[in-house]
């Protein structure tokens, strides 16, 4: 039984809209401990990738790795363009686009002014939760 008084509602798959939410940790112990007690995720692993999830939907990730503030990902038809783009109008390029073995394409880029953020290309069954209590939150 989950604590969130509304169920996450899985995110449109719009060019520019949300798609994922990920911080990377060094004491995953620690961030799932945190987590649970403050939004009271319960966690799939994903091939290695831990999962948080809301009433079974999906809603952010924690991989394991250096820390890293939370990053949010945007929808991309094309993450190898995005990148190429972001380069030539004078962004940096901070992780090359790659394929994910969940099907998606992504890449990191930060603006001008050294703002970061995420790109993915996702497939059309790909779930992402927001709306919901522990989950993000991207008005319409």
């Amino acid at each position: 039984m989950s604590i969130a008084p509304n169920t996450p509602q899985l995110a449109p798959l719009l060019a520019g809209s949300p798609c994922w939410v990920e911080r990377a940790v060094d004491d995953l112990k620690g961030a799932i401990e945190f987590y649970t007690g403050l939004f009271g995720w319960h966690y799939a692993d994903d091939a290695g990738y831990t999962v948080a999830m809301v009433d079974g939907v999906p809603v952010a990730g924690l991989p394991q790795g250096e820390p890293e503030p939370w990053r949010l990902y945007l929808v991309t038809p094309h993450a190898r363009a995005t990148a190429e783009k972001a380069f030539h109008l004078g962004g940096s390029v901070l992780r090359n686009p790659e394929d994910a073995a969940d099907h998606t394409q992504s890449t990191v880029i930060a603006d001008p002014s050294g703002a970061v953020v995420g790109f993915r290309h996702v497939p059309p069954d790909w779930r992402f939760g927001t709306g919901g209590h522990g989950a993000y939150a991207w008005p319409s």
